[in-house]
């Protein structure tokens, strides 16, 4: 009888996605690694597969990682390996989701609601332009200058991992070949994260 060679499931897997991103050292790594700028220190809440359900007729939705850091902005991290063409409206029916059940409570003022970031890590180009990081922004047209940007606390970044890294950061070099299944080296922050997922 012949034997099955070992099916290898590599950190785009689901279940492999979710047991990494158990630990919260993974999650300031690729959250630092995706946003350098904001620097995030501390994790005060996390977990995976969050279930956010609906109290009328409408659709529940699943995030593969919440995330809330030390300043209470919110982050959901999503590993996306289907090209359904839907993104952008996936993108805004979670992030009424996450508005409507995690950052207001009942009768609190608009001006506190918490600041919000969606990240999905593509296995595609979502967009075909072959950008590694593609940020959606917020501009009235007509007016498409950085200090024009309106700001409404919610940011949504999509991770091409298609994409060439030649001019990319070591780190996110790294996490492009964590999730293509590619080797890092023993010396890299994401070494432990591959002897995890292996």
């Amino acid at each position: 009888m012949k034997k099955d060679k070992f099916k290898f499931f590599g950190f785009s897997n689901d279940y492999v996605f979710g047991d990494v991103m158990e630990n919260k050292d993974n999650i300031l790594l690729i959250l630092n690694t995706i946003l350098p700028n904001l620097k995030i220190k501390n994790i005060k809440y996390a977990t995976t597969q969050k279930q956010i359900n609906s109290v009328d007729y409408s659709k529940d939705v699943r995030l593969d990682l919440q995330v809330e850091d030390d300043t209470g902005k919110i982050y959901d991290v999503e590993m996306q390996t289907s090209k359904n063409g839907y993104l952008p409206q996936r993108v805004r029916y979670y992030q009424s989701k996450i508005d409507s059940k995690l950052t207001l409570e009942k009768n609190e003022s608009y001006d506190k609601l918490r600041d919000s970031i969606i990240i999905f890590i593509c296995t595609f180009d979502p967009f075909g332009y072959g950008d590694l990081k593609y940020e959606r922004q917020i501009y009235l047209k007509g007016h498409l200058n950085e200090e024009d940007r309106i700001i409404d606390g919610s940011d949504v970044f999509f991770i091409n991992a298609t994409a060439n890294t030649n001019r990319a950061s070591s780190m996110m070099k790294d996490l492009i070949k964590l999730v293509n299944n590619k080797q890092v080296d023993k010396n890299s922050k994401y070494y432990s994260m591959q002897e995890r997922i292996e």
